[in-house]
C-alpha cells in the first residue's frame, strides 16, 4: 500500500478510522471523509500531514462526492483505492416504532451513497491509476440481523455482495 492514495469515506471514528491509520502507517496518502467538518481534529493524529486530508462530504449527495472526486484529484492527481465505510446507524427501534425519516435516511444513506460511491469513485480509479482497488465494508447485521435495527440490518444486507457479483456490478456501473 506504499505510496498508494486511498479514500476511506466514514474514516473519522470506529472502523472508518482504525482503517485509515493502518493504511497510512503502511505508506498510504489517506484521505478521510466524514460528513461534516466537525471532526477536523482527527487530522492531529496523524504527524505526516502531506500524507493526510480531509474532505467533508455526506455521501448520499452525489453533488459531494463530485466535490469530492475533483478535489482528490487536485492534491492528488489520482486514487488507487476506495474504502467503502460510511454507513449511518439509526436509533434502534422495532419495525413498528421507526420514524419515516430514520428509514429515508439510512437507505440513501447505506445503500445508495454506498453504490453512489462506486460509480463515481470506480470510474476515477479506473480513470487515473494502474492498481486500482475497492473495499467495501457492511456488518454482520446484514447477515444475522438486529431486532431492534431492522431498517439498519436490511440496508446492511443489500450491500453485502459476494465478491464476483461485486466485480460484474462494478464492472456495469463503470
Amino acid at each position: 500500500m506504499k505510496d498508494r492514495i486511498v479514500l476511506v469515506t466514514g474514516s473519522t471514528q470506529a472502523i472508518g478510522l482504525a482503517t485509515a491509520h493502518r493504511l497510512y502507517s503502511l505508506g498510504s496518502s489517506v484521505v478521510l471523509n466524514p460528513p461534516t467538518d466537525k471532526d477536523t481534529f482527527i487530522l492531529e493524529q496523524f504527524e505526516d500531514k502531506n500524507r493526510v486530508r480531509f474532505f467533508a462530504a455526506d455521501i448520499s449527495d452525489e453533488v459531494a462526492l463530485l466535490n469530492l472526486k475533483d478535489f482528490i484529484f487536485s492534491e492528488f492527481g489520482k486514487l488507487d483505492c476506495l474504502v467503502a465505510n460510511a454507513g449511518v446507524l439509526p436509533t434502534p427501534a422495532g419495525i413498528d416504532d421507526i420514524s419515516d425519516e430514520n428509514i429515508s435516511r439510512t437507505i440513501d444513506v447505506n445503500p445508495r451513497g454506498t453504490f453512489k460511491s462506486f460509480k463515481i469513485f470506480g470510474r476515477f480509479i479506473q480513470e487515473t491509476s494502474q492498481t486500482g482497488s475497492i473495499v467495501n465494508l457492511t456488518s454482520v447485521d446484514g447477515v444475522i440481523g438486529e431486532p431492534y435495527g431492522v431498517i439498519y440490518s436490511a440496508t446492511k444486507a443489500g450491500i453485502f455482495l459476494p465478491r464476483n457479483h461485486s466485480l460484474e456490478s462494478l464492472t456495469s456501473l463503470l
